[in-house]
C-alpha cells in the first residue's frame, strides 16, 4: 500500500499544525 507524498505531507502537516496550534508554543510557517 503506497500513499502519494501529497497526501502524506498534507496529513502530517495538518496533524502537527493542529497539535502545535493547540499547544500554542510552536507554529509552522505557511
Amino acid at each position: 500500500f503506497t500513499v502519494p507524498r501529497d497526501w502524506a505531507a498534507a496529513a502530517f502537516t495538518s496533524t502537527t499544525r493542529s497539535r502545535f496550534n493547540s499547544i500554542s508554543v510552536i507554529k509552522i510557517p505557511g
